[in-house]
């Protein structure tokens, strides 16, 4: 349980070959997409290795949804989800070594032109190295920890049809890996990279270049809804450069929440989380430090107003957070330990924790389901620096509709 992120490799997978509804319809389109990036590792810390030119060799199966009765798929411009496979070289094998990447993902147009347009694809997944930190065999490599990684990816690209079974893309990516807090040391890995990459379609696609999809009209709702749910999340206590080998201790939470969803495709939500950390408590009892002693319990607690927006489709959530701390004693005292922040940067990350992650409903939400339960995998952060990993179990109940 080091690293939850393995999660993510069984979500592209579910639902009948990677369509995210599952559904039979013959309006989805097929595709295998080949693909290469070229480009850089980042510097993370002023020992960062020496490398030459990133490259990543890519294998994607994907769907185009251009279905006119799913509401998802018609209000987010009919986008295209898969699955993709990938090996990269960082540049520097003796301290990265290489990679294999699983990663689920999702293409939203720009605009209401699937051709000859702007696209951004956003993935979640994990990734293995074959070469992470060792204090004796590999100490420069401060950015993975672990050898299982969370991995975020967002690409901007410009496609053009070259015929009724192919186009061509190309476009420029962010990569960035990180284990989650689940394993020190863990600055995490940051890439940039041009892409190319062609969808090789297994039906013809429409070849009139210039179409522009048509949004039929459909009744707008908006629903509301109460969520509930408990997770735990793993991680090591110390800072994002501390020695490895740490012990994993759970943070235990539960969380409330209501909102409201649009067009049955946009959840916003606002709410509270109670988090309690065994790794605060157990430093607090066994250390006695004079401030936090006397309420142990209470110090190694947080509780936090919350709000969050989620992208539905289908038995898939695309989750992200923002969460506004009411009080979580233990943080300020565990910077202090490790010094690697101050000033704003101490409180900014002292007040605010963000969260992102993917749910897997039970029950098709498109099918406007009253009741669901759902499971969840996440990472969590101080602001931007990685908290800890989480699953999640959850329950959703819908209840009123009213025309927009």
């Amino acid at each position: 349980m080091r690293n939850l992120t393995i999660l993510f490799i069984f979500f592209g997978l579910l639902k009948s070959g990677f369509g995210i509804e599952g559904e039979k319809h013959k309006k989805a389109m097929v595709f295998i997409q080949p693909g290469f990036m070229i480009g850089k590792a980042l510097p993370g810390n002023s020992n960062f290795p020496e490398t030459s030119p990133q490259t990543i060799y890519s294998l994607s199966i994907g769907k185009f949804h251009n279905d006119t009765k799913k509401l998802w798929a018609v209000y987010l411009n009919y986008p295209s989800t898969g699955l993709m496979v990938s090996y990269s070289n960082y540049g520097n094998k003796e301290v990265f070594g290489r990679s294999i990447t699983v990663m689920p993902y999702f293409s939203l147009n720009t605009s209401r032109r699937h051709f000859n347009a702007f696209h951004v694809r956003i993935g979640l997944g994990a990734t293995y190295f074959s070469r992470s930190y060792n204090k004796y065999s590999n100490p420069r490599n401060l950015a993975i920890g672990s050898r299982l990684n969370w991995v975020f990816q967002t690409t901007a690209y410009y496609n053009l049809l070259l015929s009724k079974y192919a186009d061509l893309n190309f476009g420029l990516g962010f990569i960035h890996h990180s284990n989650g807090h689940t394993k020190m040391p863990n600055l995490g890995l940051n890439s940039v990279l041009f892409s190319i990459s062609s969808r090789i379609y297994l039906d013809p696609v429409q070849a009139n270049n210039k179409e522009v999809f048509r949004k039929p009209k459909h009744k707008q709702t908006r629903q509301y809804f109460l969520m509930a749910r408990v997770g735990i999340g793993i991680h090591e206590f110390g800072g994002p450069n501390s020695e490895t080998g740490g012990v994993k201790r759970a943070v235990d939470i539960i969380s409330l929440g209501a909102g409201t969803i649009f067009k049955q495709v946009l959840k916003l939500r606002a709410g509270f989380t109670y988090r309690f950390y065994q790794h605060y408590y157990n430093y607090i009892i066994h250390y006695q430090p004079e401030e936090y002693k006397d309420k142990p319990i209470y110090s190694a607690s947080n509780l936090q107003v919350f709000f969050g927006g989620e992208l539905l489709l289908g038995h898939i959530g695309v989750d992200g957070e923002i969460g506004i701390n009411v009080f979580k004693p233990f943080y300020s005292y565990h910077q202090e330990l490790y010094g690697y922040d101050e000033g704003i940067k101490k409180w900014l990350k002292s007040a605010f924790s963000t969260r992102l992650g993917l749910k897997l409903y039970l029950v098709n939400t498109s099918d406007n389901p009253k009741d669901n339960l759902f499971i969840g995998a996440y990472i969590n952060a101080n602001l931007s620096q990685a908290d800890f990993s989480e699953i999640s179990l959850g329950y959703v109940r819908r209840f009123g509709m009213r025309n927009n």
